[in-house]
Parts: structure tokens; C-alpha cells; sequence
């Protein structure tokens, strides 16, 4: 018998569930919007600490020590998440990549202790299933995800490996992470995805530590994250230098990009 996706039956319930003055907003709907976050904080605490209160456990199982120049972090739905953090020590930049290597394993062992229900698309007595049912089961497997997220993050083991990088690498990168967080504007109501991937860039500036977190991102977001999983991906293949050529090409591209797009606001 075959079984709809996870992904299929939280849709089917949303969808069943949705407030009916939510309908009223479809013609503002904008397929290039996003959920998202925007925080921005003091870098540190009085005591002269770096302020890590806003990371999320996974953000903290990554980089759990202090901010770097700038973080960022994917987190995949069906992957293990990975990400890279840019410091500065004895004036040499320093790119640091990380990975769960562990991710199925962990995934595999969590379904066995906390199992989600699911609905079977050709059974015919599904069709007829009450929306009670439904929401009783929509509520069981949030509680069951609920559980699994709070747990994983305890179980899982990272790769690490780290390189030298240039300092016009690295400035190309953070000069893009301020630009891109602090101009960031959301057109329309975003559109719901239920999987994908969610990302973080973290970056300190001056006296402030700004964190923007979103789901599936896209046009400018989307390439920078594109630029920085490939930097990730090439760290761990080759464990000591990376090709910084091209991606300093990309950056400059993506740069130009923004000056462009930021002329032609000037001048509407």
C-alpha cells in the first residue's frame, strides 16, 4: 500500500485547517517571499561576554563558543545541516567548516522512540476520515517533532576542518552579509513550505551582533548561501585550501549586483 510523504499530509491538513479571511490575502501572495527573522542585539554582555542568547541550539552545537566575523548555517529536511564561520586570529582570517556526519544515524534511532503517524493515500476509509481524526493525528506528530528537534541536536556529532583565507575573501563575504541583512525587505505574504531548508547568517557589527534566519531563501540570499555551501562542500574535500579565485569572482558579481539594484532605487 502506498504512503503519502509526511510533507503531503501536514499540506492536506493546512489546507483543511486554514482560517477562511486567509483567502482574502491569496492575491498578495508572493512566491519570492519568505518566512524569516531579523534579530539584531548588543555583541556583548556588561560582563564583557560574547552574546550568544539568540542562537538557536543547532547555531550553538555549531559555533558555541563566541561570534565570528560572520556564521552561517544550513539546515536541511532531509540532511545532515552544515555550515562555516569566518574568525580573525594573529591577523590571519580563518574559514571553519563543520558537519553532522551522524545525521541518519541519529534520524533512524529518534523514529524509533518517537514515531510519527501518517495517513495511507489508497486506503478508502481515509477518505471518510472526520477532520477530529485529523487534527488529533496533526497534533500527535507535532508533539512528536517537537520532541525529536529538542533531542537531536544532544546526539549529534560533528566534522570539522578549517583553512586560511584571504582577507578580500573574507571582507567580500561580511560587506555582502551586512548589505544583504540590514536592506532585506519582504514583498507580499510569504508563501508556505513545509521542507526545503532553513538558513542562518550571523554577523557582528560594531557593538551589534545581527542574525537573519529563512526558510528556503531566495534571489540575493539564495546566491550568497549557493557561494558559501560550495566554500563548505570544498573545505572538507580538500582540507587545506580552496580555490578562492572563482568565489571571490562570484562575490564581486553578487556585489555588483546589489550596487546596481541600489542605483536604480536612487533613482526611481
Amino acid at each position: 500500500m502506498k504512503i503519502i510523504n509526511i510533507s503531503i499530509v501536514l499540506s492536506i491538513i493546512l489546507q483543511m485547517f486554514l482560517p477562511l479571511n486567509s483567502f482574502a490575502q491569496n492575491e498578495k501572495m508572493n512566491s519570492s517571499s519568505r518566512m524569516f527573522e531579523k534579530k539584531i542585539e548588543p555583541s556583548m554582555f556588561p560582563s564583557g561576554t560574547d552574546n550568544l542568547k539568540n542562537k538557536t541550539k543547532m547555531q550553538l552545537l555549531f559555533f558555541p563558543d563566541y561570534n565570528g566575523m560572520i556564521e552561517f548555517l544550513v539546515e536541511p529536511s532531509f540532511c545532515g545541516a552544515y555550515g562555516l564561520r569566518i574568525t580573525i586570529s594573529n591577523n590571519q582570517y580563518i574559514l571553519e567548516a563543520k558537519q553532522i556526519y551522524n545525521w541518519k544515524e541519529v534520524r533512524d534511532s529518534l523514529r524509533a522512540v518517537y514515531p510519527l503517524k501518517i495517513i495511507n493515500g489508497y486506503d478508502p476509509q481515509n477518505k471518510l476520515m472526520s477532520r477530529e481524526a485529523i487534527a488529533e493525528i496533526a497534533e500527535y506528530n507535532t508533539k512528536q517533532l517537537g520532541e525529536i528537534k529538542k533531542v537531536a541536536p544532544l546526539k549529534y556529532k560533528l566534522e570539522e576542518d578549517s583553512i586560511s583565507i584571504s582577507s578580500n575573501m573574507a571582507n567580500l563575504l561580511y560587506r555582502l552579509y551586512v548589505d544583504l541583512i540590514e536592506n532585506y525587505s519582504n514583498k507580499g505574504v510569504p508563501v508556505k513550505i513545509l521542507d526545503g531548508e532553513y538558513v542562518t547568517f550571523r554577523c557582528v557589527v560594531d557593538d551589534e551582533v545581527w542574525n537573519f534566519s529563512i526558510s528556503n531563501p531566495s534571489g540575493n540570499f539564495r546566491r550568497l548561501a549557493d557561494i558559501c555551501e560550495e566554500m563548505a562542500k570544498e573545505v572538507f574535500k580538500d582540507k587545506e585550501k580552496i580555490i578562492e579565485t572563482e568565489y571571490i569572482k562570484q562575490l564581486e558579481e553578487l556585489l555588483k549586483i546589489r550596487n546596481n539594484e541600489f542605483d536604480y532605487r536612487q533613482f526611481r
